[in-house]
């Protein structure tokens, strides 16, 4: 699972989500949730014309930024709360009715079992690592690739 929060994406950003969560500002209201694939369709259906060549992310941001010259960001909310919110909420009231591994069962799930080399390690008292290299290795690399952006373009280690 990856949130990830853009500002003016470029169009080749946008054709690799798979969910969409479009929010209105001040305040922030729903207007679209749902995949990314079906979004256009979506907005067409409510009769909002997005060109085909146009980015997606310009013109939904056009059309839910409160303000602007196609605003449609009260329509497109209260579509939201009427279309998509009934069915999304009832799917998560199914998944909270659904019983799982309780909190303590998933942190004993993720201790080190009989078989495990972690636990076989610690057994035969060898350090156990959080990390897959040591720090200083870590820093080292960092370093390193600072050395080469700053001396491929010396003005990036200036701004950085």
């Amino acid at each position: 699972l990856a949130v990830v929060v853009t500002h003016q994406p470029r169009v080749e950003v946008v054709g690799l989500f798979d969910t969409l969560l479009l929010l209105t500002s001040s305040p922030g209201r729903v207007t679209y949730h749902g995949p990314m694939a079906r979004a256009r369709e979506y907005f067409q259906g409510l009769g909002f014309a997005i060109e085909p060549q146009a980015n997606p992310a310009d013109a939904f941001m056009d059309l839910v930024t409160p303000g602007s010259a196609s605003d449609a960001s009260a329509a497109l909310a209260q579509a939201y709360t009427t279309l998509q919110e009934p069915e999304i909420v009832a799917m998560a009231d199914a998944a909270a009715a659904t019983s799982g591994q309780s909190v303590a069962e998933m942190l004993q799930a993720m201790q080190p079992q009989e078989g495990d080399a972690r636990a076989l390690r610690a057994k035969l008292g060898l350090s156990v690592s959080e990390r897959a290299a040591p720090v200083g290795t870590q820093i080292a690399a960092v370093l390193a690739r600072k050395v080469r952006i700053t001396y491929r373009n010396p003005l990036a280690g200036l701004l950085t």
